[in-house]
C-alpha cells in the first residue's frame, strides 16, 4: 500500500488529468512500496528481472490470466507475488478464469490473493467465474459471486496521461467454454476510446482469444470476432490482451481487418496446474511513444521462481501503418 500522504497525489482509475509530472514521483513510490513488500529477501531482484526499474518506458503493465483458485500450483503463489512487486508495475491487469468452478471458498481465497497485488488493478472475469453445476445461479445471478467478491466493474476502464486500457466481459452463461462481445459492448467500448487523446496507447483486456494457435483443436475465437476487431481497428486499438487458452500466443489481427496489425497477445496460465505442456507464466508489457516490448516470465520449478524468458517487440506505428514485430530469446 502506498504511504497515505501521497496516495492523494496520484489520479485515480478514469482519470485523464495528466500523470506525466508525476513520473519522478511515481518511480520514488514504486521504489517504496517494494522496499514494504514483506518478501523482499525471497530473492535476487537483479536476477529476476531482466530491465532496469527506471528505464525510457513509461508504463509496464503485467497481465495475469487463468488463476483458477481451486485448481492452484500453490508453490507459484508467493513467487508470483514477488516477481510482480519487483516489476513495480503501473497497472494489474488479471484477465479471467479467476476461479475454477465459481466457489464461494475459490473466490475468497482469489480474492485474498488478488489484495496483495500491486494498485491499481483491472479485472475482467472468463468462463470458469460463471458457475457450472450450480444451475440456477449460471442461469439467474451467472456473475454475482464474482461481482461481491472480485469487483461489480463488468466493463472497467483505466486511463491515465499514457495509455487507455478498456475490459472487455466475453463470460456468458449459454455456453461452457466459449464467450462473446455484444453489439452493446462493442459500442461501450466505442465510446470509451473516443475520449482517449491521440497519444494515449489503447488496449483492450478480455477472457476469450480473438486467435487460436494453428493446430490447437477443441476452442474457437470469441462470437463476434470479427465486428469487435473491426471496430478496435476504427478505434485504434494498439494491443489486445486475452487469455483462456493456458498457452502464449502472440497473434496479429491483420487475419480480420487487412493493413491493421495491432498484436492479439494470449496469456498463459500463472498458477494453475492445468497447464496444456507449458509451464505457467505471465506477461510483462513496458510501454513507451514507439513501443510495446513484451516480456513472457515462465515459472522454473527447480528455482522456485519466475524468469523472463522471452521478449517480443511491436514497434508502433501510424494508424494507417503495420505493427513491425520482433523478437528476442532470453
Amino acid at each position: 500500500m502506498l504511504p497515505q500522504h501521497v496516495q492523494a497525489e496520484i489520479p485515480r482509475s478514469g482519470s485523464i488529468r495528466a500523470l506525466s509530472r508525476h513520473t519522478s514521483l511515481r518511480h520514488a513510490l514504486r521504489a517504496d512500496a517494494w522496499a514494504r513488500h514483506a518478501s523482499v529477501p525471497r530473492f535476487s531482484l537483479r536476477e529476476a528481472l531482466p530491465h532496469p526499474l527506471i528505464s525510457p518506458f513509461v508504463r509496464t503493465l503485467v497481465q495475469l490470466s487463468d488463476l483458477h483458485f481451486g485448481s492452484i500450483l500453490a508453490q507459484t503463489l508467493q513467487p508470483l507475488l514477488d516477481t510482480v512487486w519487483a516489476l513495480q508495475p503501473d497497472l494489474t491487469i488479471v484477465s479471467g478464469d479467476i476461479t475454477q468452478r465459481a466457489r464461494r471458498e475459490e473466490f475468497r481465497d482469489a480474492s485474498a490473493f488478488i489484495a496483495r497485488l500491486p494498485q491499481p488493478r483491472l479485472l475482467v472475469p472468463g468462463n470458469h467465474d460463471v458457475p457450472l453445476y450450480d444451475v440456477l445461479r449460471r442461469f439467474l445471478s451467472p456473475l454475482s459471486r464474482y461481482a461481491s467478491s472480485i469487483t461489480s466493474d463488468l466493463a472497467p476502464v483505466y486511463v491515465d496521461a499514457e495509455v487507455a486500457v478498456v475490459g472487455i466481459n466475453t463470460a456468458r452463461s449459454l455456453v461452457f467454454k466459449g464467450g462473446r462481445v455484444s453489439a452493446e459492448q462493442r459500442d461501450v467500448t466505442r465510446r470509451a476510446f473516443a475520449q482517449a487523446t491521440a497519444g494515449q496507447v489503447r488496449i483492450v483486456v478480455a477472457h476469450h482469444p480473438f486467435e487460436i494457435p494453428e493446430g490447437l483443436s477443441g476452442v474457437a475465437v470469441v462470437e463476434g470476432a470479427d465486428e469487435a476487431v473491426a471496430l478496435f481497428a476504427e478505434c485504434g486499438v494498439d494491443l489486445v490482451m486475452t487469455g483462456h487458452l493456458h498457452l502464449v500466443h502472440i497473434g496479429n489481427a491483420r487475419r480480420y481487418v487487412p493493413g491493421y496489425a495491432a498484436p492479439l497477445v494470449g496469456a498463459g496460465t500463472a498458477t494453475s496446474t492445468r497447464a496444456r505442456g507449458e509451464a505457467n507464466s505471465f506477461v510483462v508489457y513496458r510501454i513507451d511513444a514507439a513501443q510495446i516490448a513484451t516480456d513472457i516470465y515462465t515459472w522454473i520449478e527447480e528455482r522456485n521462481a519466475f524468469r523472463c524468458s522471452a521478449t517480443h517487440y511491436f514497434e508502433r506505428q501510424a494508424r494507417d501503418q503495420p505493427t513491425i514485430h520482433r523478437t528476442r530469446s532470453a
